[in-house]
């Protein structure tokens, strides 16, 4: 274990602007660099858990793992994303899928699986004739799958990994970017809006070549919609760099930059050298992200646990964790819920390879952590992967003897069942890293297999689908002479005593201020139900904003810009923002009537919008007495007044994404003046 280390920090900010080569086109961008260096000491004690078993009647052994917690600064770096084009259609032979997945000739290998209610399933392996990672979907429980598409990219990826955003029918994915791409240095974020239609499939990148980041080895990701539409998660990864003090095969994380949709942030610590597979879940509910890696140090393979919250990447207790076993430990695996942590690992402690559980009830907290055993025999039990079910119940799955077993815990990880075969002719599942993968609370799995004289993918079930619990979801915003919201429950179960709050504010003088609330005693599963605010007088721009919640039930907000004028709202296209002022005369401070106002874009080709009665579309706009309003997508524009007999005036303006209404004020010096 790490010894007491030297305190050294030092925090600078550099601007570096550079030119990115994207796989098919150029683009320029700014990259922002924000570096914090430092390194810590060790707070906590070594804490040593004895082992408890999930079955008494299994073989007894002393098992023992001594964790510390390493507190140091992680490094961080951002990039602007970039796009994937060149979309390919790939046909796998198609036919039925225990389930067959695939059907090739070659050896399709490295299975990923994301779940959407009962029937959708999306899916992603590695395809010899593609050359690249296929994706594909099946919308009838598994048992057919669509023609798979690919991307066309350089060399040849591999190890993808999928997991749903937590609403709608929305996946996120990822894969490790092949060498002869950007030098295996790209992070890719694969999404999808609607598994059943490639149309909404959507692959981007971020390029970190440029800071010598190349050969990436794993990678992982784990989704919550919790945050902005945007921000997928956290992917973690094992990469190298030559960039600051560098590292070679470290543990890695990559994520959204909460305020700029185009951009994400690269992250990591210095000192752990030698690291070989990730795996990386959120905690629904504690938004805490935790990412854990194998690591070679000292001789022996320990765990690596950095614990992060999604909700706040610059949270003050974020911290690595080394994890050291009395042999090695290998291939994790990991999953969290409501605290509930469950780290799956390989372990050699008794000559042969066994599934070891480190398991907390209180997330990563070294003083909370304990050990039980999944599988112990003679025969090597190898390549965990678990999933969090509900409630307190987890799901793993690993490799004996060339079978696919699964194995339940009902209390957290504390004990485990008895292992259960789950491929239907026995010896043929391949036994290798990622050769199996789990969806979303672990109903089924995917893994390869060889019984037909190549590997083929094949699927599953390992439980029923569990009913989903009640979900809320803000549907259709409509105007009129009130707003109309409304509130879907996506989930299985009802929702009871649901309250809902409205509230619209702003108007060119500020006084539109209506607040509407209320309470829905039940609303059933699956159902969709209306709430409305009173009458709303006034004229301008509004912000309206809305809130759902319910006991157990994570809350639910949403905003949204409006005009009203007179007794009439309209609710306007989200990526459009209200642009609203008054144009006066500059000696006399009395409105200009009849100013003509012109937005010029300065960075971006956009449609410029207004509001106006008959939902023309031209570019500029003007009202009596002075006042004006224009409706712009985000950029960089000169807002300029003019009128016949006045000198014009020029304001810059800069418009970001979901902001709220702009107000920007303009004076017109007259040319003439007159004297009585």
């Amino acid at each position: 274990m790490s010894s007491c280390l030297q305190c050294l920090s030092k925090m600078f900010d550099v601007v570096v602007k550079i030119m990115m080569e994207k796989l098919y086109y150029v683009t320029s961008l700014c990259v922002s660099i924000l570096l914090i260096t430092s390194t810590g000491v060790v707070l906590s004690d070594v804490v040593y858990r004895d082992m408890e078993y999930g079955d008494l009647e299994r073989n007894m052994c002393s098992w023992n793992v001594e964790i510390v917690r390493v507190d140091k600064s992680p490094m961080l770096l951002s990039a602007n994303k970039q796009i994937s084009d060149s979309l390919f259609t790939f046909v796998p032979n198609a036919l039925n899928i225990n389930y067959q997945v695939t059907h090739g000739l070659e050896d399709e290998k490295h299975p990923a699986l994301g779940r959407y209610g009962v029937e959708t399933f999306v899916a992603a392996y590695e395809d010899p004739n593609a050359e690249d990672i296929v994706w594909t979907f099946s919308i009838d429980g598994g048992n057919t799958w669509a023609d798979g598409i690919y991307w066309n990219l350089d060399g040849f990826p591999g190890y993808p990994a999928i997991d749903y955003w937590g609403s709608d029918m929305r996946f996120f994915g990822t894969f490790v970017p092949a060498p002869e791409d950007n030098a295996g240095g790209s992070t890719y974020l694969f999404e999808c809006t609607d598994p059943a239609d490639p149309a909404t499939y959507n692959l981007v990148y971020w390029n970190w070549t440029e800071y010598g980041w190349h050969d990436t080895k794993d990678v992982d990701i784990a989704c919550d919609n919790s945050q902005n539409e945007w921000e997928w998660g956290i992917t973690s990864l094992v990469t190298s760099t030559t960039y600051g003090q560098g590292y070679t095969d470290g543990p890695t994380i990559s994520y959204a930059d909460p305020e700029d949709p185009d951009r994400a942030y690269i992250n990591w610590y210095y000192g752990y050298d030698g690291c070989n597979h990730t795996s990386v879940d959120i905690d629904s509910v504690t938004y805490k992200t935790y990412a854990v890696y194998d690591w070679y140090n000292e001789s022996m393979w320990k765990l690596l646990v950095r614990v992060d919250d999604f909700s706040n990447w610059e949270w003050q207790g974020a911290a690595i964790y080394t994890v050291e076993g009395m042999g090695n430990l290998t291939c994790p695996s990991i999953a969290a819920h409501n605290d509930n942590l469950v780290i799956l690992v390989e372990t050699d402690e008794n000559g042969s390879k066994d599934i070891l559980c480190i398991y907390s009830r209180q997330g990563m907290n070294n003083n909370s952590l304990d050990t039980s055993l999944v599988v112990d025999s003679p025969d090597n039990e190898c390549f965990p992967r678990v999933s969090f079910v509900e409630n307190n119940t987890f799901i793993c799955t690993f490799v004996k003897n060339r079978n696919l077993y699964k194995s339940i815990s009902t209390d957290g990880g504390r004990h485990w069942s008895e292992p259960e075969q789950i491929n239907d002719v026995k010896g043929t599942v391949v036994e290798e890293y990622k050769t199996s993968d789990l969806c979303e609370q672990a109903t089924n799995a995917v893994w390869e297999d060889d019984r037909n004289g190549n590997i083929d993918i094949y699927l599953g079930e390992l439980i029923p689908v569990p009913p989903q619990p009640p979900s809320l979801k803000i549907g259709g915003i409509t105007g009129g002479p009130d707003i109309t919201v409304t509130i879907k429950n996506t989930g299985d179960l009802a929702v009871e005593n649901l309250t809902w709050n409205i509230t619209v504010i702003g108007g060119t003088t500020g006084k539109i201020d209506v607040k509407t609330n209320g309470v829905i005693p039940e609303l059933q599963a699956h159902h969709s139900t209306h709430i409305k605010t009173g009458q709303i007088i006034g004229f301008g721009p509004v912000e309206i904003n809305i809130t759902i919640n319910a006991s157990g039930i994570k809350t639910v907000t949403k905003r949204i810009n409006g005009i009203t004028i007179g007794v009439w709202t309209t609710v306007l296209d989200p990526n459009l923002i209200p642009v609203t002022g008054i144009v006066t005369n500059k000696r006399t401070s009395k409105p200009v009537v009849g100013a003509k106002i012109v937005a010029k874009p300065k960075t971006i080709p956009a449609p410029l919008l207004r509001w106006s009665w008959t939902g023309r579309i031209p570019f500029h706009n003007f009202y009596n007495r002075g006042v004006f309003i224009l409706l712009l997508p985000p950029g960089t524009y000169n807002i300029t007044a003019h009128k016949r007999w006045y000198k014009p005036e020029t304001k810059p303006i800069v418009i970001e994404p979901g902001s709220s209404p702009i107000k920007i004020n303009l004076s017109l010096e007259p040319r003439f003046v007159f004297k009585k």
